[in-house]
């Protein structure tokens, strides 16, 4: 009886330790993860800021195959899922969204206060960072005695996921496809317009932009459209130079907007390719089609055209984009 007493006395101090050693623990924490990579910032943001991708490098999702996903407010600007999964019920929200490539979100998990959460990543320095920090409760600091600190348990998952986004982006950016059309006739039609300068950094969200401001303007003004968003651009594509945004309309139409302007394009010869996949690598394509127009060696009569194609999948999967490349010529 006697060693038990002892036994049961001894228990009770290291209860009470172990009790103050949680207590004292600090009652914050912040995990920071980054590596550097040559996939460009839009391509970066465009992917982790949909969520309905996360499936595809997120390392918890991947390892658990029980895992239930549910997607909330998709292509919105606050989206959201939520998942039910062997280690716990959760979910994610996008906060807010600040330029250039922000993304602030918020993370709740089953037991433990909520977390924030910021991806930040830089063009110019080629890095991408995740940073997690939050508070503790009592439950969360006495999980991280027995299962180690959240840098130590958390940190390696989400360094590994970096790792996921940077090689499968760096795959998909190498997968592009380019098809010789010939020559064709561009017919003489109307459109409306818009000039912006543009940094080669910034293409997919101009044409996002500008395309629903054409389009709002065009049902505002009830114009019926008659072909796809295209841009007339300079021949060159390095630096911050002046393009210009197009809608074809059926009609002529006189443009009182101070900011959205109407013109006619004359019709013309043009040598046509088209390009396959997103605009990070569009410039292989020009190559190619300007390859093909030297040894045409015509004279070339007017800026570049570029046709975007634009349905439904270009706001979900830049992979399967199709855009148009014209050089007119005579």
């Amino acid at each position: 009886m006697h060693y038990l007493r002892f036994i049961f006395g001894l228990l009770f101090i290291v209860f009470i330790v172990l009790l103050l050693h949680i207590k004292n623990l600090p009652n914050t924490f912040r995990i920071e993860c980054a590596i550097r990579t040559s996939v460009p910032a839009e391509t970066l943001y465009n992917y982790i800021k949909d969520f309905e991708n996360w499936s595809e490098w997120n390392t918890w999702i991947k390892e658990d195959s029980t895992m239930k996903l549910q997607f909330k407010n998709i292509g919105t600007e606050n989206p959201s899922y939520s998942w039910d999964g062997k280690n716990g019920i959760g979910s994610m929200e996008t906060i807010s969204a600040q330029a250039p490539y922000i993304l602030n979100q918020k993370m709740n998990f089953e037991g433990f206060k909520s977390s924030n959460i910021q991806w930040n990543i830089k063009n110019n320095s080629d890095s991408l960072k995740w940073v997690m920090e939050g508070n503790m409760n009592f439950f969360a600091k006495a999980f991280m005695v027995f299962k180690g600190s959240m840098e130590t348990s958390i940190g390696p998952n989400y360094q590994k996921g970096l790792e996921n986004i940077d090689r499968i982006l760096s795959n998909r950016l190498n997968d592009y496809r380019f098809e010789l059309k010939g020559s064709s006739i561009i017919q003489k039609q109307f459109y409306l317009y818009l000039t912006f300068q543009k940094n080669n950094s910034a293409l997919d969200s101009i044409i996002s932009k500008g395309s629903n401001e054409l389009y709002a303007y065009a049902n505002k003004n009830n114009l019926e459209v008659s072909g796809s968003i295209f841009s007339i651009v300079p021949k060159t594509t390095t630096g911050a130079v002046t393009w210009t945004l197009g809608l074809p309309i059926k009609k002529p139409h006189f443009a009182k907007d101070t900011f959205i302007k109407s013109k006619v394009m004359p019709e013309r010869t043009v040598l046509k390719g088209v390009h396959y996949g997103p605009y990070d690598n569009i410039n292989r394509s020009w190559e190619k089609l300007n390859t093909e127009m030297e040894l045409l060696n015509p004279k070339l009569l007017y800026y570049p055209l570029t046709i975007y194609i634009i349905n439904k999948k270009l706001d979900k999967d830049p992979f399967t984009w199709e855009t148009q490349l014209l050089l007119p010529y005579k």
